[in-house]
């Protein structure tokens, strides 16, 4: 958690390693070489360590692949390129750590490593506690700094785990800037999509391999004492928001390696899970906890009583303790003892299926479970900056002894060193997975061969694989051009089907095996060439629509093109943004673009590409979201323009209150921290217009929902955040609130109020407060497609779901059912039907009557 200052540098004694898994290659001289020699070159997996195969979350643990929980113990160390640069100094380098803390021979049984990666170490920036700001401003490096990282630190590091058969944890370690940089920055956003979308994928094939999303956000924090009041849930809300496409940016290219969730205010509130977990399988929430924040019993460990509790988390989602730890006379929030902090919060966790590794396994990052043995006393400035100085010159010949703090060093009831290692030591054979370890890949099968080609798939067939290792044989993956082909996953059967491929094209299509431990065997591959195919060129989408459409995206459907279909290409704004597969009859096509702007416009085209490999001409269309203010179909209650918007609103009614402060360009100042309201009267008829819509913005996004909800007669101090999943962002936002599903009466609506709730407080803007109909998509787009415009059914436009001019789908709900048949039968006269036969004439003969009721019901 925290790093002594420094000042001093030297020259880089790093080592150059080949790539992954490759034979380790020591290119640095003298110290560095001498160093991984002595370690990396006699590394022996059944010396150390316990099994390593995939982990899968069951419900608030994790499981092993024969499904026994496992629990991980062990130790974090600091990041190894800092550790490489500053060896001399520290007498340990990242390869002496891991081998010292799995060491039986030591008595040190870590099995796991939780490996801490430094934006500034990727950079080679000087160390945040010396350096001239309280953080290193994102993007702080760039994809070749990180993929040399990567290259040289990483990957042998990752390596070196998998020998030594233990789990680690890659943990991008921000944690530096307070409230100077908020965890939704844009530019911060940036930084950890460009780490997870280089580093996931690097190790989406090691089952020894957890990632921990970011470290420890800081501010905005959730540190509230009632944490079920509707700030607290705004900011894990808004924490989810901002962090879930990391996380999904994980899953796309490591779909199965465990993730580690923090959570707002330095990762020690995990108990956000209980709001709303995050999307995503086989999650874990983590928890930072150290000596000084006075916890040290079962009851305050899982309590809410403290901010730092947990609310018992643990009983619904894995928990992971990434961070623990105490050392005597240190700063307040890391000072602690053996006897109190130390025992309540390892017994604690102990009775309990949560994971924990140690802060920390060094004598520099505190606090510390070793001191170094070979100098006289242990100054500060012992270290130094790694990057852009000199490093003392300490060890002449790393390793060097350390004093385990507790044991060579200091009291047992005070340091935490030797009490880990005794914890560590008695559970060594507790919890671990029960299946052998495994470290042998399944063999290539022996041939790929071409069974049978068409012009949009191949199926194809491989003699069957024994595994020669010990945990046998759990799947074959299919691979086409190199990469996993998604719509193929094949289990223990010998032949899969590859389709959705384009006529006239060639393919490299490839199958390896998959171990139970997750060992993962060389590919064999065939090519293929598919068939010419049909050459009948493939027309473009047909009826598109927008079936559904927020204040920030839109989705389009249409029915399949006419020809035989493969791909749909979307553009957005003229460049080219997505190509999708054609799905399988009776699916309708559809495509939803998100995070649009409040009241943009685009152009989108979509074009089809054919399994000949023709392309149509696209379909065009202009699609706007839902409009963010009062239309002609709304009433607007509000937009604070005018002389007097505080005193009468757009409805000549009456306004008041004391939260609205002033009103700047016609943007209501909204400002409280005691008990009042702002009010206005809507004395009408709400029934066509029942949902509440306001335009906010606040400074960290949950403001709004701190607000009660008051509707004159119907509706009493309601908590915005309980009757909305909207919540107001940064930027310009539209909250809507259902009053109806409220339960407010709507005729007449009367007096609206949005009230203080008592000890709150806060700050937001709000642009214009209005009255809304139910939403018609229809009016968001316009299309210049020149297939038949058919007129609405009960409301609906059908749909011609599987390409053949004729349309089966009269309901809309994309699928050919019972209610387009009755929807047929009552409507065979009406004009809607008879003004356009050949949209429903399923016999064929010129006419729409009963006969074609009665195809559509056999169809069915």
């Amino acid at each position: 958690m925290t790093e002594q200052p420094s000042s001093d540098t030297g020259e880089s004694t790093a080592r150059s390693y080949a790539s992954r898994r490759d034979v380790l290659k020591l290119t640095g001289a003298g110290l560095a070489s001498a160093t991984a020699l002595g370690t990396i070159g006699t590394a022996n997996a059944a010396d150390s360590g316990i099994p390593t195969p995939w982990l899968d979350r069951k419900d608030n643990t994790m499981v092993d692949p024969t499904g026994s929980e496992v629990i991980l113990r062990g130790v974090n160390i600091p990041d190894p390129k800092r550790l490489d640069h500053t060896v001399p100094a520290r007498g340990k380098n990242w390869d002496h750590m891991i081998t010292h803390a799995t060491d039986p021979e030591r008595d040190w049984y870590a099995n796991v490593i939780r490996i801490p990666v430094h934006p500034g170490d990727i950079a080679e920036l000087p160390p945040v506690p010396i350096a001239d700001a309280d953080f290193h401003p994102p993007v702080a490096f760039d994809e070749s700094e990180l993929l040399d990282y990567c290259e040289t630190y990483l990957d042998p590091v990752v390596e070196y785990c998998r020998e030594r058969s233990v789990y680690c944890i890659v943990d991008y370690h921000r944690h530096w800037g307070e409230g100077d940089l908020p965890w939704h920055d844009d530019t911060l956003s940036e930084e950890v999509q460009l780490f997870w979308s280089t580093v996931a994928k690097r190790y989406a094939e090691d089952a020894h391999v957890l990632f921990e999303l970011y470290n420890e956000p800081t501010l905005p924090a959730m540190y509230i004492d009632d944490w079920y009041n509707a700030k607290y849930a705004g900011v894990w809300r808004r924490w989810k928001k901002t962090a879930q496409p990391w996380v999904n940016t994980i899953r796309e290219h490591a779909p199965r390696n465990p993730i580690i969730v923090g959570s707002p205010g330095w990762s020690a509130m995990p108990e956000g899970a209980q709001i709303e977990e995050f999307d995503g399988d086989n999650l874990m929430y983590a928890y930072h906890i150290y000596g000084g924040h006075g916890l040290s019993t079962d009851e305050g460990f899982d309590s809410r009583e403290t901010e730092e509790g947990t609310n018992s988390v643990w009983k619904d989602v894995p928990l992971f303790m990434t961070e623990f730890g105490w050392e005597p006379g240190q700063d307040r929030w890391i000072s602690g003892e053996t006897d109190g902090f130390g025992r309540g919060v390892s017994e604690w966790a102990d009775e309990r299926p949560i994971h924990w590794t140690a802060w920390c396994f060094d004598i520099t990052w505190l606090p510390s479970m070793f001191s170094r043995a070979f100098v006289d006393g242990d100054p500060d400035d012992s270290v130094g900056d790694p990057y852009s100085g000199d490093i003392p010159q300490l060890c002449e010949d790393p390793p060097c002894e350390w004093n385990l703090l507790g044991r060579d060093e200091g009291s047992f009831e005070e340091y935490a060193g030797e009490y880990i290692r005794q914890f560590l030591e008695d559970r060594k054979d507790d919890d671990v997975p029960t299946i052998d370890h495994d470290d042998q890949p399944p063999a290539a099968p022996e041939t790929v061969t071409v069974e049978s080609v068409g012009s949009d798939s191949a199926e194809i067939s491989w003699p069957a694989v024994t595994d020669t290792g010990s945990s046998g044989l759990d799947h074959y993956d299919i691979t086409l051009d190199g990469e996993a082909w998604p719509y193929v996953r094949s289990g223990s059967e010998t032949t899969a089907t590859v389709d959705n491929l384009i006529a006239g094209t060639t393919h490299e299509i490839g199958v390896r095996a998959v171990d139970t431990y997750g060992n993962v065997g060389e590919t064999a591959t065939v090519t293929v060439e598919t068939q010419a195919g049909d050459t009948d060129p493939v027309g473009p989408p047909r009826d598109l629509q927008l079936s559904d459409r927020t204040h920030r995206s839109v989705e389009l459907t249409w029915s399949s093109a006419e020809g035989d279909a493969a791909r749909y290409v979307i553009t957005v704004d003229g460049e080219e943004y997505d190509r999708i597969p054609a799905p399988m009859s009776p699916i309708l096509p559809s495509y939803r673009l998100d995070d649009l702007a409040l009241d943009s416009e685009h152009t989108v085209d979509i074009a089809t590409i054919g399994r000949g490999g023709d392309r149509s001409e696209p379909v065009t269309a202009t699609v706007r979201p839902q409009p963010a203010h009062a239309t002609d179909r709304d009433v607007l209650i509000n937009d604070y323009e005018g002389s007097e918007p505080l005193t009468n609103n757009a409805l000549g009614g009456w306004v008041g209150g004391g939260i609205v402060t002033g009103v700047d360009n016609g943007i209501a100042q909204v400002d409280w921290d005691s008990i009042s309201y702002h009010g206005t009267t809507a004395d009408l008829d709400a029934s066509e217009t029942p949902l509440l819509k306001v335009k906010a913005r606040g400074e960290m996004g949950y403001e709004l929902s701190s607000l009660a909800l008051s509707v004159e007669g119907s509706l009493d101090k309601e908590p915005v955040g309980d009757i909305t999943d909207d919540r107001i962002d940064t930027d310009w936002s539209v909250v809507t609130i259902d009053l109806e599903a409220a339960g407010a009466g709507l005729d007449p609506l009367g007096q609206l109020q949005f009230d203080t709730v008592w000890g709150t407080a806060g700050a937001f803007e709000m642009d214009e407060l209005w009255l809304a109909a139910p939403d018609d998509p229809s009016g968001g787009i316009d299309t210049d497609a020149t297939a038949p415009s058919l007129d609405p059914i009960d409301g609906t436009v059908p749909r011609d779901i599987d390409g053949d001019g004729v349309h089966e789908d009269l309901s809309g709900d994309g699928t050919l059912n019972f209610p387009d048949v009755n929807r047929l039968f009552q409507h065979t006269d009406d004009p809607a039907v008879q003004d356009h036969v050949s949209a429903y004439d399923f016999t064929g003969d010129g006419l729409v009557d009963q006969q074609d009721v009665l195809a559509l019901f056999e169809m069915v």
